[in-house]
């Protein structure tokens, strides 16, 4: 083997000075150009590289051309996926990023991808939020968390300062790479489990509660805003996230008052009040007179009209929701809901010669139902509307298969698809590929423009109508 050596002047040093050698193979070019393209495949998303060429006219060109050359062999499954590849310069990339919503693959060399991408996770919210992902050019894969969080934070630990550590790219660095172990392995319960751990940690953020790295971040960038936290996670639980948004800087925490309190719904405000005055916060005192009246007025309204709608067992704790996610303000309805269900399941059951269900074995289904269809869903926020939605297709699922009917097919209202379809924005989590071909089979479309626009603005209308009536607007 013969090696030729060019010699290349590249500075003529006439003082002290520093010089920097880059090197790389068109084997390892190409090796992250496969990877680059099949990991954009995989992920069903467009792929954007990026590189200086105007500058590094042979370094970075090397990878240009290289890049340009594999697509060549993805560009049909491009294509039938519509999907886009594009190479652009890296200083154009970086203003169309920090422009845009995501929703696609950013290849970037080595030194230029590590810089970049904690500045967008920085940019979007924290770099507890970033997760990493190795892919290789054949096909392995492994998840890793983003390096020097919990670290520094540890050392804070030990000094015994005050600290708030985000453990959500540790949490989806396990949950992708399990994700991807079910998918080679045809695991799908083990899939469904990814999927199932980041959706409660999806939850929990649409709960409202979050570790100090994101609180921060928007009250330094929007100090005007005022936060608010409003928990349905049943009382004993909601003690202890109201405790931990304040640390946060939370501004305002929703409470409630006896009797309207602790059950499913909120703790009272004495309670909170208290916890928050033991952990230092300077909370103003109740008047306790004024709480008295008020309590008095509330017993009163409940005593004419509202005992007749509030369910007695609305009054204790129950831990049953904390599986399955539901709020606990939606205790009252479900049991509403649950009654004539339950006579119907059990009429069916008692058909088959099957034993029939206490009310409490069937909250026990439902709750297991709500919890298993969630992730399905979409990780849909379990909040109102949502809440309901997710509640009754569950309860509706059970219903069907008491009949020996399959989920879905008859459990899914038109208010409810449109949820699924997206006609409400866009889900946080991935559908189910039977919810996919469910809707698919109805003819159903799914919804990619913008949400508001499926809801003109009818207030002229009604403006009109109230005029026309002589009523006042107040």
């Amino acid at each position: 083997m013969v090696t030729l050596v060019f010699p290349l002047v590249i500075q003529n040093f006439k003082g002290a000075g520093v010089l920097q050698g880059m090197h790389n193979l068109d084997k390892s070019i190409r090796s992250f150009a496969h990877s680059c393209f099949k990991f954009a495949l995989d992920s069903h998303q467009d792929l954007w590289f990026s590189t200086k060429d105007t500058i590094s006219k042979k370094y970075d060109a090397q990878f240009r051309i290289i890049f340009d050359e594999v697509f060549e062999e993805y560009k049909a499954e491009f294509e039938k996926q519509g999907l886009e590849y594009f190479y652009t310069l890296i200083d154009d990339a970086v203003a169309r990023v920090i422009r845009s919503k995501g929703g696609y693959i950013w290849a970037c060399k080595n030194y230029d991808g590590d810089v970049m991408s904690d500045m967008v996770s920085t940019a979007f919210g924290s770099l507890a939020m970033m997760t990493s992902v190795l892919v290789s050019p054949d096909g392995n894969y492994e998840y890793e968390a983003a390096h020097g969080t919990v670290t520094r934070h540890y050392y804070k630990y030990l000094k015994g300062e005050e600290t708030s550590t985000n453990p959500m790219t540790t949490i989806f660095a396990w949950s992708g790479a399990l994700r991807k172990r079910g998918e080679k392995d045809g695991n799908k319960a083990l899939m469904n489990f990814g999927d199932q751990l980041e959706g409660a940690c999806f939850d929990v953020l649409n709960e409202g509660i979050c570790t100090k790295d994101l609180v921060n971040h928007i009250k330094t960038q929007h100090p005007d805003i005022k936060v608010q936290y409003h928990g349905h996670t049943t009382p004993g639980l909601s003690m202890a996230s109201m405790l931990e948004v304040c640390k946060a800087g939370c501004d305002y925490v929703d409470v409630a008052m006896e009797p309207l309190s602790w059950g499913t719904v909120h703790p009272d405000v004495i309670s909170v009040q208290a916890m928050l005055k033991d952990a230092g916060f300077l909370v103003k005192d109740i008047d306790m007179k004024t709480y008295m009246a008020a309590r008095s007025m509330t017993q009163s309204f409940i005593d004419d009209f509202l005992g007749y709608w509030i369910d007695p067992r609305n009054r204790y704790i129950n831990s049953l929701l904390v599986g399955c996610g539901l709020p606990g303000g939606m205790m009252g309805s479900l049991m509403a809901d649950l009654k004539p269900v339950h006579a119907a399941i059990n009429m069916n059951r008692k058909k088959e010669s099957l034993p029939e269900l206490s009310e409490d074995e069937m909250l026990v289904e439902l709750f297991q139902e709500v919890q298993d269809i969630w992730p399905k869903l979409g990780n849909p926020p379990l909040v109102t509307p949502f809440s309901q939605y997710t509640k009754n297709i569950a309860l509706m699922n059970l219903f069907a298969l008491s009949k020996g009917e399959p989920r879905y097919e008859t459990s899914i209202d038109p208010a409810a698809w449109d949820m699924i379809l997206g006609k409400a924005g866009k889900l946080p989590g991935t559908l189910a590929p039977e919810i996919v071909e469910l809707a698919k089979k109805k003819g159903l479309k799914f919804f990619i423009g913008n949400p508001q626009d499926n809801y003109p603005n009818a207030l002229p209308h009604f403006i009109e109508e109230m005029e026309k009536e002589g009523w006042d607007r107040g």
